[in-house]
């Protein structure tokens, strides 16, 4: 499963950075396969799936109230890692990829581009996740 993430991770960083749009409909598959799997298997509680959701709607509000600065899409991707990942190998990879993507923020603006430069961010959710998972 953990493949085809990345597989479907790298096709969404492609679209990410060529058209700032996403295709939530693999994300979303991935995410109700990976969590149906995950519980099929005993590798998550209830509980652990509560937090996840809890998770996605903090992101959800966050999307919202800044205008989609973290567009839906991204939130849907997120809800993906964790849904073939698990809750905590997802939450690492996704703060893996927020660390770079401040980062690399942090590089643009030493380099003078504006505060409101809009920065893809799948791209670094799939470096979270071969970061996080497969390191």
């Amino acid at each position: 499963m953990k493949v085809v993430l990345a597989i479907v991770l790298g096709v969404e960083s492609i679209r990410d950075i060529k058209q700032r749009e996403l295709w939530i409909v693999l994300p979303g598959i991935l995410m109700v396969i990976g969590i149906i799997k995950q519980w099929c298997m005993k590798e998550i509680t209830i509980k652990e799936t509560a937090i996840m959701a809890l998770v996605l709607v903090a992101a959800a509000v966050i999307s919202k109230v800044t205008r989609e600065a973290l567009g839906m899409g991204d939130v849907w991707v997120m809800g993906s890692i964790m849904g073939v990942c698990g809750l905590l190998e997802g939450i690492e990879s996704i703060l893996l990829a927020f660390l770079l993507s401040a980062f690399y923020g942090g590089v643009l603006l030493v380099k003078g581009k504006g505060r409101n430069t809009q920065i893809p961010f799948v791209p670094f959710l799939l470096a979270g996740v071969l970061g996080g998972v497969w390191l």
